[in-house]
């Protein structure tokens, strides 16, 4: 009996305190101190969640490069560029919005083709960002972006949008069923009256082969 409660107790104290550190962070984060919230959430453990958490802190420090590192060291499927099956959506669209920050907009395309839904509003502002980088583009350099989905190299993109999303914000306070119901209606006459905001991804049949800007730096 004493045995196994030795054994279990450090998986214990392991969760309570990466709770409590996320605790700690919520404090930080809500002060928009996202700087001291990632100095606390680096002592954290490697639980995905956490990590997500940090990489959004970093995105709205600034800190793009740093949060790119994160995402790939623990959102793709090592030695590839296939996103890990279990991650949340609200992970791979603020992988997505790393990518599209740090001058990758294909990558963050990849990213939103791999989430389960595609219409929450935050996916349609990324596309609506990348739709709004790619109308300032040359005529030559936007059909490269149009048939083969190439984008210039250190391309900077825009964004209207605070970076990234807390996934215990998007927990909180519950809808009712009446109104879950009513934003759900609305949102879809939104997609139908809106058409190309939400655009399939602009390839031609057989586009060239090339790395994937998930695994690798742009």
């Amino acid at each position: 009996m004493s045995g196994s409660t030795n054994t279990n107790a450090p998986a214990s104290n392991h969760v309570t305190a990466k709770h409590s550190t996320i605790s700690r962070a919520k404090v930080l984060i809500a002060k928009k101190d996202y700087a001291a919230a990632s100095a606390i959430l680096r002592t954290a453990s490697r639980d995905y969640h956490v990590l997500d958490i940090l990489a959004v802190c970093l995105l709205r420090s600034g800190q793009t490069s740093e949060a790119i590192s994160i995402y790939r060291s623990f959102a793709l499927l090592p030695g590839s560029a296939m996103v890990r099956p279990e991650l949340g959506d609200s992970c791979k669209r603020n992988f997505a919005t790393a990518m599209i920050l740090h001058g990758s907009p294909s990558g963050g395309l990849d990213l939103l083709e791999s989430c389960q839904s595609r219409t929450s509003e935050r996916a349609l502002e990324i596309r609506a960002a990348i739709k709004a980088w790619a109308k300032t583009l040359s005529w030559w350099r936007r059909l490269d972006w149009k048939l083969n989905r190439i984008e210039p190299q250190n391309c900077v993109i825009p964004i209207s949008f605070e970076p990234g999303e807390f996934e215990f914000e998007l927990d909180l306070a519950p809808q009712q069923p009446l109104e879950q119901a009513v934003k759900q209606a609305s949102a879809l006459e939104i997609d139908k009256a809106r058409g190309a905001s939400m655009p399939v991804p602009e390839t031609a049949e057989n586009p060239p082969e090339k790395s994937s800007p998930l695994s690798h730096g742009v």
